[in-house]
């Protein structure tokens, strides 16, 4: 998968000091996020990984890795945060990972799992904890993914803006693929606070106050949110804390979305839009 490296790359040549990553922590270029790209890049090669696991919470080093794999064309397979210990050996040992790299620790570590010695495999792994049974992987193919980030972007560059916050869990498709790669396709901001700060704690647990200062803070032009996250944001609004006029784009999607929910954020000015898919269709 050269084509978002390919792309980044061309985005810091020509723009190489407009801001690609932000968090607390600060801001990266687009000249900076290359060469952090091509140097993980160069760690996993000499670490000889073949197959990742990729955890952590949301953070550019997060991004970081998963871009350098992109770059090398090893299968990624996102760590879901709230999987359980028994999930991730699961994923681990179905999907034949050799190597896990813990992002927010910085720490790449064997497994112990030999990989599988197929050729010309998936790009990504996405694994769903489904309503039933052990989670599944969904295989996505490079160029599916290519297929669905260059759809995207043109439907969403003359209205996302350049300003996109990541609310959900990075390991969750819709974020990777419609809140990081198309961002950075774009050539825009991808701000990547920890999912603390904006008030989740545990795997469903939502301040909402805090959701609301937070997205003040951040400005942001476009957000990502499940059906119960609208709500939050709906409740808010009511009661006389709306989300900064900062906001373009709403997307809503990852579960059933009940239309009076779409009409009801309309009528409150929320520009909500939805959108449908599966991880077997690349996200949305």
């Amino acid at each position: 998968m050269t084509w978002l490296p390919d792309r980044l790359a061309e985005h810091a040549r020509r723009r190489p000091r407009a801001v690609a990553l932000e968090n607390a922590d600060g801001e990266i270029t687009y000249a900076a996020l290359h060469l952090r790209v091509a140097r993980q890049a160069e760690r996993f090669r000499e670490a000889g990984v073949r197959r990742l696991a990729l955890a952590g919470g949301n953070s550019p080093a997060w991004v970081v890795a998963d871009l350098a794999a992109r770059r090398l064309d090893l299968p990624v397979v996102p760590v879901p945060p709230f999987f359980s210990d028994e999930q991730r050996r699961h994923l681990i040992h179905e999907a034949r990972l050799d190597h896990l790299y813990q992002a927010d620790q910085d720490r790449l570590a064997g497994t112990g799992v030999a990989p599988t010695s197929e050729a010309g495999g998936p790009a990504k792994i996405t694994f769903t904890s489904g309503s039933t049974g052990t989670p599944k992987g969904v295989c996505l193919s490079d160029d599916h993914l290519r297929r669905t980030v260059t759809a995207l972007a043109d439907a969403l560059a003359p209205h996302a803006g350049q300003r996109h916050l990541c609310v959900l869990p990075l390991a969750t498709l819709l974020e990777n693929v419609a809140g990081v790669y198309v961002p950075l396709w774009l050539g825009a901001r991808v701000i990547l606070p920890d999912l603390a700060t904006l008030g989740f704690t545990g795997s469903s647990r939502l301040d909402p106050a805090t959701f609301a200062g937070a997205l003040t803070h951040w400005q942001p032009h476009s957000v990502i949110l499940v059906p119960e996250l609208l709500r939050v944001l709906m409740m808010m609004a009511t009661r006389g804390a709306p989300p900064p006029a900062s906001l373009r784009f709403i997307a809503v999607g990852g579960g059933k979305v009940d239309p009076g929910l779409l009409t009801g954020a309309r009528r409150l000015g929320l520009p909500v839009h939805e959108g449908y898919g599966l991880s077997e269709c690349g996200s949305v």
